[in-house]
């Protein structure tokens, strides 16, 4: 049976979805989505996103200076999507960047650390 008091936190974390305030952010300083920026709506986002900090994973190989990096290879297609328009997930650069299968994957949310 489910206590009021877990109803009462689920509903407050998904009453955050539907609200514009962002109350959790990123602890690594300069990141768009710190303190001061973006920040997100739920917590688990933010340990989703850490992985872009630990762990460089695939990296664009269309951002100048390789700005942009993905710890999964659908955040990349994803990313060159919206942010590449004029280039296709085809495209020789990007397929070469998803070939090399990174060694290593956090899972923040795993007890056991496996996928």
């Amino acid at each position: 049976m489910v206590s009021s008091a877990q109803v009462l936190i689920v509903s407050s974390s998904h009453a955050n979805i539907h609200a514009s305030a962002r109350p959790h952010h990123c602890p690594v300083r300069g990141c768009p989505r710190s303190y001061g920026g973006k920040g997100f709506k739920r917590k688990t986002e933010v340990a989703r996103h850490r992985r872009i900090h630990d762990y460089a994973g695939y990296v664009c190989p269309f951002c100048p200076d390789h700005q942009h990096k993905s710890p999964g290879p659908d955040g990349l297609l994803h990313h060159v999507r919206i942010h590449h328009v004029d280039k296709s997930s085809d495209d020789p650069l990007v397929r070469d960047v998803l070939s090399q299968r990174p060694h290593f994957f956090y899972f923040p949310n795993r007890r056991n650390g496996l996928a």
